[in-house]
């Protein structure tokens, strides 16, 4: 190797001796070298870039699944304290009357046409109050939204007073039954 290499240069001497170097040749060089500087510093942008744009997507995605839950319980003490005090007492009075009720127990029992019937308007109030829910997040406080909400509480403790009542009348009517087929 070492032979062939003093080979060439006693060869090409002539060529290889210049006193000035080539100055085109040299700045062409350079320029190839900046060019090929660029177009890989290009690349580096789009992979900071992309990976910039998937840490936001993520960022966000994780942030909604976040606030989705937080967004589920909204109450009327998110726009008013008074409110949010109103609502927490009637929620209480109908927890109250559910269990007063042992509505677990009245919707499993079948037989009773006026049971049903209350039942299902408990469930029509639920989907009004839903509704109402969501109007009021869409559109702001508007009192007649407010008013439709505890509206459908009232009805609900009345309608549990009733689920109430109804119970208590055929409790009695059975107790009344084995009494006589005694």
């Amino acid at each position: 190797m070492k032979i062939k290499l003093e080979k060439y240069l006693q060869k090409n001497q002539a060529k290889l001796d210049v006193e000035e170097p080539d100055d085109v040749m040299l700045w062409e060089g350079i320029r190839k070298g900046i060019i090929s500087e660029r177009k890989s510093s290009g690349f580096n942008f789009w992979k900071i870039a992309a990976i910039f744009l998937a840490v936001f997507t993520l960022s966000y995605i994780v942030y909604n699944e976040v606030s989705k839950d937080r967004e589920r319980e909204f109450t009327l003490s998110h726009i008013d304290k008074t409110l949010g005090d109103r609502e927490k007492a009637y929620r209480e009075l109908v927890m109250m009357k559910m269990e007063a009720a042992d509505f677990n127990a009245v919707q499993q029992r079948s037989g009773n046409d006026i049971l049903q019937i209350l039942v299902n308007e408990l469930n029509e109030l639920d989907t009004i109050y839903l509704e109402a829910m969501n109007d009021l997040k869409q559109h702001g406080y508007m009192e007649q939204i407010v008013e439709i909400i505890f509206d459908t509480y009232e009805k609900r403790i009345r309608i549990l007073e009733q689920i109430i009542l109804e119970t208590q009348k055929l409790e009695k009517y059975e107790n009344d039954m084995r009494e006589i087929s005694l």
